[in-house]
């Protein structure tokens, strides 16, 4: 019976709602961009903040990371020597693992191919809790050069041996060597990044190893009882016994233990709070929007609701209807917003983010449907209650003498509450946006002491086993460059070990510098690359004293570098840098003396944020890496150049794959690009709210009008003016915009802190955004006020007159 009469109640709500189809369709499309968006931006919010690690047990897991104050260094990997220490010496965890990305070359009928691969220790799937699907893992002790065996992922397996079980056992060509298919790891497994297709062994030697470069990942599992603070300080205390053990490599260097859940989330994690508030703020105003829609709905029903009362029928009837009408607009608007939140992920799926956790991708899942559907039952809750409650319990008496359903002071008051709560949300979101919007502006407009147009870029890995010595390196490089110079339409061209902000190769070279008085130490850290002759004119980087590189500067001739201003003006702000003298390890473990040749323009080469680094750059012949980029200046499309360099490369060594082809261009633009999506969306979701805002505005207006034209067309006839009654009019939604618009101020003024991490360039404070953004919400209300408002000059007092 009470399903049969519910069904009823459900028919007529709809019934009701579809003879009202634009008050229908502007409620479900106003709570489907707020459900959209907050479904939407839950999935960001889930992938990166509240998705279990895919690892058993993972809140026992935490990563070691390794801070310099000294050189404004947070996060860092650490040295290889140093990580035989901490896993041998810390006593907080139960195993310590280490890993470290690598290219390498995989020779195939079809050529040869760059395969992403992790040098890892052997335990580090047992501290992970992960187990082969097919065959093994490695085992313990296979740390030397000549353990070559090799776990693949199953998406390589599949790809490569079609899913087949005797993979295990086959061989593998890599880097010239012959590797055994020993494992296949489950599918998912894809630590430490989802481009891992292969894991060979880490080479940790017992002593003798490397304290300088902190380029090892380290992943451990708690020991029982052990907690991250407990680990933190043994590694405080070993790293200080580091210091004074080694000096010159650990100066200033501090290990700490971080959970490993928030390792991976930390950089994206205030980014992600802001937009999951903007979209909670949002999803707030559509709410009120509905609710006012319901309320002027409820209220016409008022009188209605009276009269069937007084003759005996229960007003909680008619109160279930509107509720029930608040249930099917939101689970309508629930399903298109899910539709929109599957758009919009599909859309954040382009963006390839530094900041997100690598281990998951965003996806509209299970968890994030129930969030929808829980979001949906709040939402008709939310919007439909107030209206159906003062439905039930109005003055039957004074609804009945009403000739029209006006609501009363009452509804008319909270009508306005909720317009000014709208106006307010709206305007914290626009200011928020808009500080965003100018901080990405100014973020595009600074110069990165380079010209990035027309750049290609294509950087090649050598492999050590085909490349062991400098004449064999050196030669290829040369060879490439020659023959890609004599190409039609090549400007110049260049080779480099790490391209300006690309985060492949990127190192810090510790340095000192003869004749000049210091504090501490004396020890100073610069970026480091070493180059080619011709770089600076490829990259369009000015050289303002001494001389460029030249063939000349090989292993035969004196050790050279050539610095920045940035370094030269710190430690020769009166003199000149060119002749002066630094001291470095930048081969071997021993110091050298090199002479600076050379001072060039500052480079942003790490971050485009951040001021120009103090930077070294050393000639390719004395200092040659194998892995370097071929950057060449073009006359016209940069990536139409890409095909005639891989075959001229191909040509010199058929077995040598080009690591990854991009062009500069497009490498500063990836690092604005979490900059730029950020300030979109929430520029987005700042207009979605400011217009939700104005529709409010504008019904207010509308229904405030609707209930009063029989009073204004009496006024009109015993002689006041229309403009009068007009400015009267406007003149109350302009107060609830002024009462919006103070109240969003000062909360955006409270909140905007919260932004000062992800802003560039641009105070969380700044006068001329707080002054500019209520001009403009002022200037949207007033549209959206005059138009219903020009009603009134237009009424007819003995037509509205004549209609009773």
């Amino acid at each position: 019976m009470r399903v049969a009469l519910f069904l009823t109640e459900l028919r007529l709500a709809l019934r009701g709602l579809l003879r009202r189809p634009g008050f229908t369709a502007s409620a479900i499309v106003t709570l489907a961009l707020g459900l959209g968006a907050s479904v939407a931006i839950f999935s960001v919010a889930d992938a990166v903040l509240l998705h279990p690690l895919p690892y058993a047990h993972a809140d026992r897991l935490v990563r070691v990371v390794a801070d310099n104050p000294e050189i404004d260094v947070s996060g860092a990997g650490v040295s290889l020597g140093d990580f035989a220490d901490y896993r041998s010496e810390v006593r907080a965890w139960s195993a310590l693992a280490a890993y470290t990305g690598q290219n390498l070359d995989l020779a195939g009928p079809d050529g040869p191919q760059v395969v992403r691969a992790a040098r890892v220790s052997p335990n580090l799937f047992r501290v992970l809790g992960s187990d082969a699907a097919v065959g093994r893992t490695l085992l313990p002790g296979e740390e030397g050069p000549e353990d070559r065996v090799v776990v693949i992922s199953h998406a390589f397996w599949q790809s490569r041996f079609a899913g087949r079980a005797e993979a295990v056992g086959s061989e593998l060509d890599l880097d010239g060597h012959r590797y055994e298919v020993v494992g296949v790891m489950p599918s998912g497994f894809a630590y430490p990044n989802p481009e891992t297709r292969l894991w060979v062994p880490l080479v940790v030697p017992a002593t003798g190893a490397d304290r300088w470069s902190h380029y090892l990942g380290s992943v451990g599992r708690l020991a029982p009882g052990a907690d991250v603070a407990q680990a933190t300080r043994e590694l405080a205390r070993l790293s200080a016994q580091l210091r004074e053990l080694h000096p010159d490599s650990n100066h200033g260097w501090q290990a700490r233990a971080v959970r490993l859940t928030t390792a991976v989330s930390e950089r994206a994690r205030p980014a992600v709070l802001v937009l999951c508030a903007a979209v909670g703020l949002l999803l707030v105003i559509a709410c009120a929007n509905v609710a006012a829609l319901l309320l002027v709905r409820g209220v016409s029903r008022s009188r209605e609701a009276a009269i069937c009362s007084a003759l005996g029928a229960p007003r909680l009837r008619m109160a279930h209807s509107l509720l029930l009408e608040s249930l099917i607009l939101s689970v309508a608007g629930g399903a298109l917003g899910v539709f929109l939140a599957h758009l919009g992920i599909a859309a954040l799926a382009t963006y390839r983010l530094q900041g997100f956790p690598q281990y998951r991708s965003v996806a509209l899942d299970g968890r994030a449907l129930a969030v929808a559907l829980f979001l949906v039952a709040v939402t008709a809750v939310v919007s439909g209650l107030w209206p159906a409650f003062r439905l039930a319990h109005g003055d039957v008496g004074g609804l009945i003498k009403q000739t029209h359903g006006t609501g009363g002071r009452e509804a008319a008051r909270l009508r306005g509450l909720m317009v000014v709560v709208e106006i307010a949300l709206a305007l914290v979101l626009l200011i928020g946006a808009s500080l965003m919007l100018r901080s990405f502006r100014q973020l595009g407009r600074v110069d990165p002491g380079f010209d990035p147009r027309q750049v290609l870029v294509q950087r090649i890995a050598l492999s050590p086993e085909r490349y062991p010595d400098v004449p064999r390196q050196v030669a290829l490089f040369e060879g490439l460059l020659d023959r890609v110079r004599a190409l039609p339409g090549v400007e110049s061209v260049a080779a480099v070990s790490a391209v300006p902000l690309h985060p492949a190769g990127q190192n810090l070279l510790p340095f000192e510098v003869r004749g000049v008085r210091h504090d501490g130490d004396g020890t100073s850290y610069a970026v480091f690359s070493s180059v080619s002759p011709g770089t600076f004119r490829t990259l369009r980087v000015p050289l303002l004293h001494g001389r460029d590189f030249t063939r000349h500067d090989d292993v035969a001739a004196p050790p050279v570098l050539i610095v920045d201003e940035t370094l030269a003006r710190r430690f020769w702000p009166h003199g000149r840098a060119v002749g002066k003298q630094l001291v470095a390890i930048i081969q071997g473990t021993t110091p050298e003396t090199y002479e600076i040749v050379g001072v060039v323009g500052a480079v942003r080469s790490r971050d485009l944020a951040a001021e120009p680094e103090m930077a070294v750059y050393a000639p390719y012949r004395q200092v040659p890496p194998r892995q370097m980029a071929v950057v060449a200046r073009t006359a016209g499309d940069a990536l139409g150049l890409a095909e005639p360099v891989r075959r001229l490369l191909l040509a010199l060594d058929p077995g040598q794959p080009i690591l990854e082809t991009t062009t500069l261009a497009d490498v500063v633009d990836g690092a604005q690009r979490e900059s730029s999506l950020y300030a979109w969306l929430l520029g987005v979701f700042a207009t979605i709210g400011l217009l939700l805002a104005g529709v409010g505005i504008y019904g207010v207006v509308a229904y405030s009008f609707a209930q009063r034209h029989r009073e204004m067309a009496v006024r009109v006839a015993l002689g006041a003016r229309s403009a009068t009654l007009f400015r009267l009019v406007l003149g109350a939604a302009l107060r609830l915009t002024a009462a919006g618009i103070a109240l969003g101020w000062l909360v955006a003024l409270l909140s905007t802190r919260w932004l000062s991490s992800v802003l560039y360039g641009v105070r969380e404070r700044d006068p001329l955004t707080f002054a500019a953004v209520p001009l403009l919400v002022l200037a949207v209300a007033l549209l959206a006020s005059l138009l219903p408002a020009r009603r009134v000059l237009q009424l007819d007092p003995s037509h509205v007159l004549r209609q009773g």
